[in-house]
């Protein structure tokens, strides 16, 4: 007895540990998804029957928020410039991304790393980065845009004002948002496409299939999921823009030019002070996101119960190519087959039976020689010359802003259609008034503690609950993860008015707490993270449990290094949300010393044409660009395989 007490002493730790471990790994995050999601949530549904008679008082209106929104002309205006935008985006954006991939996707190109980074580098700046670029470019009198229209058709002018007229409004987002969300699109389908089985596409062409043939019943179906993804996303965060309308059109109570749900929303909780009407407009975007799920997934589904079963009539997919017809016997290449009688399947043919070779041939009429024709095969000459046209396109506002911030205020009105000319003027002028007259070192430190901050606590917490969620059983496993499904699909903007309170009873305000710990609360990156654990073998961390090691040591050594693609890819995306957020610290953060370089170069936009520190503005932008871009080419690879291994499987 006394040899075996110590063995099942140790077992019963270990089990102890074992049904312990879930609970501890998924506690931190649970405390702050109950404090900063849970009971915001629950209070915001409190705060849209109320409204607001004062800074600290409320009177009980039941649903006459919701009647007054319903009523309100301005609130219908908003609803039909999101819509507008949002149709118009996704009827671009989806095609324009679908296509780069697929270019991309091609075997045969050089430099494709050099392309990728090309189109995806508009999507490491961040909106509020765009708002800025685009609110030079399309500057009235003196922005790029305009004087190129100039040039080319001088009938029209230069005097288009693209954030001041209702008509040039949309199309102005519609610009700005394509050229930044076109390469993430892009990447996402480049990470499908390589996940599709190439047999497929073989198997395609014994059947004939042409190119068109291909993408309808082979590529279309195998990068369904991620198309769905996409689409439910762009709509999702169409109905939630507001960083590039607010910069565009300097402020929320702008007027109705490019007016969304979201500056509504900022306009009357923010600006006004109702932070009750603000909750039902947040509610209200609720039940618009919720009716965009579902048609998205509705179709989907419809899409996949209305597959035929064979036929290139139809969306099934080739399982097996007809090989059996290509080969037939022809017993009149050898006289000694004459007369052979057939030999049924199974039985085994004759001992005098010559040998089977001799017998075989091809039959030009059952198989039609098999070319392999890439769809842009009639161009293939000139088709890296139009990618690197695209990619110079990509990459050209980021030249301009370049070329401008070396230029003179003078030298910068006279020749803003061409920043690049005069180089013997150019002047660091701007970059040493940037960090003299404005605190814009003390903005980047600012911005750099926050995101670090945020990307190790983020990719911490939601790696210890991913690893919980995909390799323990626990009670309540499914109702956890409901839950956390369903506050997903809830814009953020609905919790803004009732966090804002909540940070108030905590004397958060006006301090990196309050940016930082909400913040570390990502379901995403929980879902993200459980399923790239489910790849990590089960026999793998049994072995470390055998060699003695703790649940957490299992975790640390074990878990994590296979998961390394991962960790970088949402280690990127972290850093990127948190370097280019805004609209949370702009509500929260009230000394300028604090200020992060979102809403310091966002205050910048605005003055009169002639007092706008253009160049010191450009050159603040540069900066800020670079840590990001710096940051993508050391995770560039585990970005991209993160995103085939969690993102898309998942």
């Amino acid at each position: 007895m006394s040899r075996r007490a110590p063995g099942a002493w140790r077992d019963r730790t270990w089990r102890a540990q074992h049904r312990l471990a879930p609970l501890l790994f998924l506690l931190p995050f649970a405390g702050l998804f109950i404090t900063f999601v849970g009971y915001p949530l629950a209070r915001s549904i409190a705060l849209s029957l109320r409204k607001s008679v004062g800074p600290e008082l409320s009177i009980f209106v039941g649903l006459a928020n919701y009647r007054f929104i319903l009523r309100d002309l301005l609130f219908w205006l908003a609803v039909v410039n999101t819509a507008g935008f949002t149709l118009v985006y996704l009827l671009l954006q989806i095609p324009l991304s679908l296509g780069l991939a697929i270019l991309l996707n091609s075997p045969r190109l050089r430099g494709r790393t050099i392309f990728r980074f090309a189109f995806f580098a508009p999507a490491l700046v961040g909106p509020v980065f765009v708002a800025v670029i685009f609110s030079l470019l399309l500057a009235q009198r003196h922005g790029p845009v305009n004087r190129l229209i100039g040039t080319i058709l001088p009938w029209v002018g230069t005097e288009l004002n693209w954030t001041g007229d209702p008509r040039l409004a949309i199309p102005a987002l519609i610009l700005a948002s394509l050229w930044l969300s076109v390469g993430y699109g892009m990447i996402y389908f480049l990470a499908a496409l390589q996940a599709v089985d190439r047999e497929l596409y073989e198997a395609a062409r014994m059947d004939g299939a042409g190119p068109i043939g291909e993408f309808f019943h082979v590529t279309l179906p195998g990068i369904r999921p991620i198309l769905g993804f996409l689409i439910l996303v762009g709509a999702i965060a169409g109905f939630q823009l507001f960083e590039l309308p607010y910069i565009l059109f300097q402020g929320a109570g702008a007027g109705s030019r490019g007016l969304t749900i979201v500056m509504y929303l900022f306009q009357y909780g923010f600006e006004i002070g109702d932070i009750g009407y603000a909750s039902a407009v947040g509610w209200i975007l609720v039940a618009i996101g919720i009716c965009l799920g579902g048609v998205v997934a509705g179709g989907i589904m419809t899409r996949r119960r209305s597959t035929k079963p064979a036929g290139w009539g139809s969306s099934a997919p080739i399982s097996s190519p007809p090989v059996r017809a290509v080969v037939e016997i022809n017993p009149t290449l050898d006289p000694a087959m004459e007369g052979t009688p057939s030999v049924p399947r199974g039985s085994s043919p004759p001992t005098s039976a010559p040998p089977a070779r001799a017998g075989v041939e091809i039959n030009p009429a059952l198989h039609a020689p098999c070319r392999h024709r890439h769809p842009l095969r009639a161009f293939r000459p000139s088709f890296p010359s139009f990618l690197a046209l695209l990619a110079l396109f990509s990459l050209l506002p980021f030249f301009w802003l370049l070329c401008a911030s070396f230029k003179r205020s003078e030298d910068f009105f006279a020749s803003a259609f061409l920043p690049w000319t005069h180089p013997d003027r150019w002047t660091l002028g701007n970059y040493t008034a940037l960090f003299r007259e404005y605190p814009f070192g003390g903005w980047m430190i600012n911005s750099l503690f926050l995101a670090s901050l945020h990307t190790v606590l983020v990719v911490t917490l939601s790696s210890l609950g991913g690893f919980a969620l995909a390799k323990y059983p626990f009670r309540f496993k499914r109702f956890f993860i409901g839950i956390m499904g369903v506050t997903m699909m809830i814009p953020s903007q609905v919790l803004l008015g009732s966090s804002q309170e909540l940070m108030y009873q905590l004397g958060w305000i006006d301090r990196y707490a309050a940016i930082i710990v909400p913040g570390a609360v990502s379901v995403f990156g929980i879902f993200l993270f459980t399923q790239a654990m489910k790849s990590v073998p089960d026999e793998l961390l049994q072995a470390a449990r055998v060699d003695g090691c703790s649940e957490l040591r299992v975790w640390w050594e074990m878990a994590l290094p296979m998961v390394r693609p991962m960790i970088g890819a949402y280690a990127l995306l972290s850093f990127m949300g948190s370097w280019n957020s805004f609209l949370w610290p702009q509500i929260i953060l009230q000394d300028p010393a604090k200020y992060t370089l979102t809403i310091g170069l966002s205050n910048m936009v605005g003055l009169p044409e002639y007092q706008s520190p253009y160049g010191v503005l450009m050159a603040g932008t540069l900066l800020s660009i670079l840590p990001v871009v710096v940051l993508f080419f050391a995770l560039q690879r585990d970005f991209i395989a993160g995103l085939s291994s969690g993102a898309i499987k998942g």
